[in-house]
Order: C-alpha cells, then structure tokens, then sequence
C-alpha cells in the first residue's frame, strides 16, 4: 500500500510523539495514499512552523500483515461512527477500544467547517452527515503503535508543490471563538470582555487569521490548549496534526 506523508522535512524514521491534544483520529504517525494532500499539508507545516520546507515522503505499507496481525478500525465512509469517532478523538473524551491502525476520510478543508460548526454546537450530527455526504473525502491512515509502525517502509523524499489557500477564513473564525472564549471565561474565571481580549490579542488569533497556517483546523478544544500554553509559557507549540 502506497502512503504519503507531509512535513517541513523529510522523515525517514517515523515514530510515534505522545499528544495531550485531540487529534481526528488520537496519538499516531498519520498518513493518506493522496499525494495532493500530503504536499498541502507539508506548506501547512513549514507555515506554521517557519522552518523547513514543505517536503513530501512516500512509503510503503504492508496492510494485508496489519489486517492479518494487528487491530485495523476501518471506517468505509464519514458516517455517524465516523463523526463520533473524530468528536470523541478532538475532544479527548473517547473511551473505546485500543487500534493499532485506524482508516478513515480526513476532516479536510472543505469538510472542516462543517465538523467545527458541529463541535461548536451551530449544526447538529444529522445536518452535519447530510454536509459530508455530499463531499469527497480524501483518506487517511493513522499508525497508532509500533506494531504497525514496523510495517511502514520509506522509499524517498520530495520538494512539495505549494497548495492552495481558502479565500475567507473569516467564516471559519466566527463558528471557532466562541468555543475558545467559553473555555477561558470557564477555567480562568474571566468576564467576556477579558476572554476576548486574551483571545484577540493572542499571538494565535494572528496565527488564526493566517489562511496558510490552517490553525483553524485544529478546533477550539485544541486551539484552547494552545492559548493556554501560549499565556503559561509565552510560546506554542503546535502538535504533529495530519498527513
């Protein structure tokens, strides 16, 4: 099975970096077998990063070994297992059972929206199915031990071709503060006023306003995790998000 995976530089050695912030698809070394994607999402990294360049790796993996030895969760299409799934993954509630590989459709830029606005509480589950099926959805491969890690094989790196921008993020934006605000007026017992100006003066909101960056993706449970560790230490640190 042909992979790819995109970064602001070349992996040849992947492992596994333990996340305390939610992922689609939780903890793991994530991948997708669509080229396009992989190199959009190594702009995305060296974006936000300021370093590197946006670099693409091809590997090869042995999914006929994983489906015979290991646990493979296997999602055929964005259904409401899917987006409870992902819910759960993003809001680090989920409980279920331990995969070694999980594989399923990315949340990308043409669905995110509609999975934020469901996470936001704007949509419910039902509208948001109705949203996703009328959508092509790109896959993606999550390795999520070592296991599955050591049927993963590098065949090369390559320079990414840049990708495309979304034309207006602010749409984006508004579905996404509330949630960030809700949560600091919450735990640091702040006014509205005060979460909104944290939040507006944040070196994330900047980073939030630029399109290239795709931070909105990471959604406002993640995105309050950011802004935490942004007012605690005076940096952040971006996860290891997709592809």
């Amino acid at each position: 099975m042909l992979l790819y995976h995109g970064s602001n530089l070349a992996v040849e050695k992947p492992r596994l970096m333990e996340q305390r912030r939610g992922l689609d698809f939780g903890t793991g070394f994530y991948l997708t077998s669509s080229e396009t994607q992989a190199e959009r999402f190594s702009e995305v990294v060296a974006n936000r990063t300021k370093s590197g360049i946006p670099t693409g790796g091809v590997y090869e993996f042995d999914i006929e070994t994983a489906e015979r030895t290991l646990a493979v969760l296997r999602f055929e299409s964005a259904d409401a297992q899917w987006l409870r799934f992902i819910t759960d993954n993003r809001l680090k509630t989920y409980k279920g059972d331990v995969h070694d590989v999980v594989i399923g459709a990315v949340a990308n830029d043409k669905v995110m929206p509609t999975i934020q606005a469901f996470l936001g509480g704007f949509i419910s589950g039902e509208a948001a199915l109705v949203t996703l099926k009328t959508s092509r959805l790109i896959d993606q491969v999550c390795l999520k031990s070592e296991k599955a890690l050591s049927l993963l094989r590098f065949v090369k790196s390559f320079e990414a071709k840049a990708g495309v921008a979304m034309d207006n993020i602010s749409p984006v934006l508004t579905m996404i503060t509330p949630g960030i605000i809700n949560l600091l007026m919450e735990n640091r017992k702040l006014s509205l006023e005060e979460a909104s100006a944290l939040l507006y003066n944040s070196q994330l909101y900047k980073a939030l306003e630029d399109e290239k960056t795709k931070v909105w993706r990471l959604g406002y449970p993640l995105l309050y995790d950011l802004l935490d560790d942004e007012l605690t230490t005076g940096k952040i640190t971006y996860p290891e998000e997709q592809l």
